[in-house]
């Protein structure tokens, strides 16, 4: 209960009782020297003009003492910012000390002398970095206060202002006012030096909290720059893989075809070859406008032509399978034909990746399969209000054995997967369970928001 309490005070008294001030520059602490020195010779010259009025009076030892003690006073502002606890410390002591010990020079009263011990008092509450000595050291000080003015008024009373009792002739005793001037006059003076420090304090708290944040936003703009980059190189990285990684396999099956029946059956070589020039063709013209579509930054028109690349859309899907089954792989494509109408509505980015992502599985068919038939299933259901996009591509052959012991980049698998996280799906894929070949299943939602 009470280190609760203790806590409470601290965190009512300072926002962060265990931050600490950081110490200024070095230059800034050179400042505090020639502070103290300019304030050394107001001091002298203040001393002087004093003692020139007539107010330290006639007795020599005292007025010897105001020229020291004012000296002494301004000394610890050398350190006041590289030690100001230290330098509260000394600044106290020679506040206190001689008074009690009946020496009391006129210097006391002086502005020089009053104002400097006030900024020391500002000093340790704002560059303090033990939170819980600073407050103890002020704690200490309001006491002595409180102490000497109780001494004060109880031994000396009105003599304290030598002020004669018969010429009272205000409302209250004489007595009570001098008690109530001293403790109005000490609430001011210290009270006005702990709420500047403290608000010091406080302005320099914030503004490193700021700062720490700004740094912080600057390093999570930096990081979110660098994953836009990670993400469009994904994006480009897919996009080359499907797009153009699709035709330059199906010109690897062509020519390969070409190459076997070149001597036997010359006019199917003839077709495998025509095929392998569309194939290239083709690919050179998605490659090309890829490329010009980053060069441009997105881009649709410019001086030198056209573009604009146009992604691929569910209704591109047969001629697709045309493509494979021109490999010799039968495609079937289960799909309503009321489904089938709806798909075509869903998002051309959402049809584009749907399109690459079967692809890319028919594509890994025909380079690493012995599948002679590929069930290819797009449809739509309603679970729980929301509807998504299911699709499954299941083929029915072994994989090829120049590639049972050849580890593959999966860079295909790794890509179907990506693009169905980016729609906030998930992809699945393995062997079959029951039945030889291998499966991809893809399920996303049909709404897609651009932000998630």
């Amino acid at each position: 209960m009470e280190h609760s309490i203790s806590q409470y005070v601290r965190k009512s008294i300072d926002i962060d009782p265990d931050w600490q001030r950081p110490t200024p520059s070095q230059r800034s602490l050179r400042y505090d020297i020639w502070l103290c020195l300019a304030t050394s010779l107001l001091a002298f010259v203040s001393s002087i003009s004093y003692q020139s009025l007539g107010l330290f009076g006639d007795d020599h030892q005292e007025i010897l003492w105001s020229y020291i003690l004012a000296q002494l006073m301004v000394l610890p502002l050398t350190v006041r910012r590289r030690y100001p606890l230290t330098a509260f410390a000394v600044a106290t002591l020679i506040f206190f000390v001689p008074p009690s010990l009946t020496v009391s020079p006129p210097i006391y009263f002086t502005l020089i002398f009053q104002g400097t011990y006030l900024f020391l008092l500002y000093t340790v509450i704002a560059w303090g970095k033990d939170r819980k000595l600073v407050w103890m050291s002020v704690y200490i000080v309001i006491f002595l206060t409180i102490v000497w003015i109780t001494i004060a008024w109880t031994l000396q009373g009105v003599a304290l202002f030598n002020v004669n009792e018969m010429a009272q002739n205000g409302p209250i005793d004489t007595s009570l006012a001098t008690l109530l001037t001293l403790c109005i006059n000490n609430g001011l003076y210290f009270g006005s030096g702990i709420a500047l420090g403290r608000i010091s304090w406080i302005r320099a708290y914030q503004s490193e909290i700021l700062e720490n944040q700004r740094h912080e936003l600057e390093q999570q703009s930096e990081q979110l720059a660098q994953d836009r980059v990670v993400r469009e190189r994904l994006r480009v990285a897919r996009e080359l893989h499907d797009s153009v990684g699709h035709h330059i396999s199906v010109i690897s099956l062509q020519s390969g075809a070409a190459r076997c029946l070149l001597h036997k059956y010359p006019d199917k070589a003839t077709e495998a070859l025509q095929n392998v020039e569309q194939s290239a063709s083709t690919a050179i013209t998605e490659m090309r406008s890829i490329v010009r579509l980053l060069r441009h930054d997105g881009e649709h028109s410019q001086a030198e032509g056209n573009l604009t690349y146009n992604e691929p859309t569910l209704e591109q899907l047969q001629q697709l399978f045309i493509e494979v089954e021109a490999s010799g792989i039968h495609v079937e494509y289960l799909t309503s034909e009321h489904q089938e109408k709806s798909l075509t509505k869903i998002p051309q980015g959402t049809q584009s990746s749907i399109y690459r992502m079967i692809q890319e599985s028919l594509n890994n068919v025909r380079r690493h399969s012995l599948a002679r038939t590929v069930h290819v299933i797009v449809r739509s259901v309603e679970v729980n209000y929301r509807v998504w996009i299911e699709i499954e591509i299941i083929d029915d052959g072994c994989l090829k054995k120049e590639h049972t012991d050849i580890p593959s980049s999966h860079y295909g698998l790794r890509g179907i997967k990506e693009r169905a996280e980016a729609l906030g799906g998930s992809a699945t894929y393995g062997h079959r369970t029951n039945a030889q070949g291998w499966f991809v299943y893809i399920r996303i939602p049909e709404r897609h928001s651009e932000n998630t």
